[in-house]
């Protein structure tokens, strides 16, 4: 990348499973890179973003999880 004068990313998320449709996702990961190169300038193809889907009830904050939130409303 230095010799091409290029910059590269790796961008990673989390979000909970189900909450965004495969063409929701798809649509972050295009405008991500977009803006990354409005950042950068000229960033390399191999650049990445990562869009990891966690179940509800494997994360959350404050003691409780995601699924333990929506269960209690």
């Amino acid at each position: 990348m230095a010799a091409a004068h290029q910059t590269g990313f790796y961008v990673e998320i989390k979000v909970t499973a189900g909450t965004n449709t495969r063409d929701q996702e798809a649509a972050f990961i295009r405008q991500s890179f977009a803006h990354m190169q409005d950042i950068f300038g000229d960033v390399a193809e191999t650049s990445y973003v990562v869009v990891h889907t966690v179940d509800s009830a494997d994360w959350g904050y404050g003691g409780r999880t995601q699924e333990d939130r929506y269960v209690q409303g």
